[in-house]
């Protein structure tokens, strides 16, 4: 998959087919977008490009409200849309400029400026230009005038329940990580860079590796332990990952996503890592001496092997 970043940046691709959105999550919902966009292109004989905006176009048109959170980082949004074959990605910045475009002028401007699309592929509940009053209808009343077609996927239900972001950003707050992934199609992930830490971790016996998230708006689940599986590179291991301020060995410092792998010694500082979380183990919690969180320590590892080797 080529990844482009801003209209400068994109190369001859017009004549494909394309979708657009922000696709928050890369869920089950999302997919069946993504299959349809990629069937079509074949069929079609050309190219699938999927268009995608950063920031999160709800982080800027809520002022980039600190409370708003995305389940993907746009590394991870990547990384999934690459796994899936789609063959170009289109990264937008999203701008409250570009947000107050008509929807005319959306279709006309945007996409078929500098797309000319054969076909424009749409979730059910896709609404563009500003204050998002543009609707597939609008798409429809001017496919005869630039030659494109318009199919509209239809929303994805799970057990009578329609796959939504907003529910699994709920599900991460509830540490409910099983409903999570049903919606989904994967665990939910943490993703960045190794970084150096101060090695506490290591002189108690349980070595970390510290992950550096590249991206505020990521939602990160509540602080405590979690049973989770770390890839790397080739590689793939069990663990445990704690998220808190380590109020039990510092005074309150920034918060630290520190994993323990299991039957792995070696250095990982500056490897790109994916954190798969399975399920929550315990809250963060103060101790009051290092033999205390030691013992306890041991005991989630243990908790944590016993429930690996239960799936």
């Amino acid at each position: 998959m080529e990844v482009h970043f801003g209209l400068d940046d994109i190369p001859a691709l017009q004549h494909s087919v394309i979708t657009v959105g922000s696709f928050d999550g890369v869920h089950k919902g999302h997919r069946k977008i993504i299959e349809a966009l990629i069937s079509k292109a074949k069929e079609y004989g050309t190219q699938s490009i999927l268009i995608t905006f950063h920031p999160h176009p709800r982080l800027v048109l809520n002022h980039f409200d600190q409370s708003l959170k995305m389940l993907n980082t746009l590394d991870e949004k990547t990384s999934l849309f690459r796994s899936l074959g789609v063959d170009h990605m289109v990264v937008i910045p999203f701008t409250p400029e570009f947000a107050a475009q008509s929807p005319k002028d959306y279709i006309e401007d945007f996409l078929i400026k500098y797309f000319k699309p054969k076909a424009i592929v749409l979730g059910y509940d896709h609404q563009f230009g500003k204050g998002r009053v543009g609707t597939k209808e609008i798409m429809n009343e001017l496919k005869s005038v630039y030659q494109y077609e318009v199919f509209e996927v239809g929303q994805y239900d799970l057990l009578g329940e329609t796959v939504s972001s907003t529910k699994i950003r709920n599900l991460i707050v509830e540490n409910n990580f099983d409903k999570a992934k049903d919606y989904l199609g994967y665990q939910y992930p943490i993703s960045g860079r190794v970084v150096m830490g101060d090695k506490m971790a290591g002189l108690m016996g349980y070595p970390t590796a510290n992950i550096m998230i590249n991206d505020a708006s990521k939602l990160i689940p509540r602080h405590g332990v979690y049973a989770v599986k770390m890839k790397w590179k080739s590689f793939k291991k069990e663990g445990m990952m704690y998220i808190g301020h380590r109020s039990s060995t510092h005074a309150k410092s920034p918060l630290h996503i520190e994993v323990n792998l299991f039957d792995f010694h070696g250095e990982l500082y500056g490897e790109q890592a994916w954190v798969e979380i399975y399920q929550f183990i315990r809250s963060d919690i103060h101790f009051e001496s290092k033999e205390i969180l030691l013992a306890q320590i041991k005991d989630d590892q243990e908790k944590i092997l016993a429930y690996f080797k239960s799936l």
